[in-house]
């Protein structure tokens, strides 16, 4: 079954709103964006089967790779703050795609190899639909500035780029993922935030 992600984000954001709703706290809403600076490192292998199922013929071919990515998401979050206490909800999404894990290799007829499947292959993989939702139980030193821990689950769409000699193709991969950070969150006089 396939995640509807907005369905998802709306009854998070229902699911959020009635959670940060106590009698006695402070509650606000904060709407912001994030940059981010990020290094994916990627892993992958494919396994030739021969066709003529000769025991000992399959071959593995791996590989690894690093790219670096800046890039922006935008988020919302439910605040609530009771004394030097504090919980945030929030709900953060990336637009747009990027493409990591780029690489290729070539394969030659020789005569140890005979399986006709010589030329260029290329793998790479396109992400998008990066969500995060997260909560950060937070202590508050006074009015302005507090430190906060951070949990949260993550959701992104892995497209398979690659281009096979036999035209076929891999399937799309949804990934889910966790999240754990420490931060400081800071309120200007304004009213304006920064974590």
């Amino acid at each position: 079954m396939e995640l509807d992600l907005n369905k998802f984000l709306l009854a998070t954001g229902v699911a959020l709103t009635l959670v940060a709703a106590p009698a006695k706290a402070d509650t606000s809403i904060a709407i912001g964006v994030t940059a981010h600076s990020s290094t994916w490192d990627t892993a992958g292998h494919e396994k030739e089967v021969s066709a003529s199922g000769v025991a000992g013929a399959n071959e593995i071919n791996s590989t690894t790779h690093s790219h670096d990515a800046d890039y922006g998401s935008y988020f919302i979050e439910i605040v609530q703050k009771e004394g030097l206490a504090g919980m945030t909800f929030g709900v953060a999404h990336t637009p747009g795609e990027a493409t990591i894990g780029t690489k290729s290799r070539t394969d030659a007829e020789s005569p140890a190899d005979t399986d006709s499947d010589d030329g260029t292959y290329t793998a790479k993989a396109e992400v998008s639909d990066y969500y995060l939702v997260y909560v950060e139980p937070t202590f508050y030193f006074n009015d302005n500035f507090g430190i906060y821990g951070k949990l949260g689950a993550t959701h992104l769409t892995v497209r398979s780029k690659e281009t096979l000699q036999s035209g076929g193709a891999y399937g799309d991969e949804q990934v889910y993922g966790g999240m754990l950070g420490l931060g400081v969150r800071a309120i200007t006089p304004m009213g304006i935030f920064v974590k």
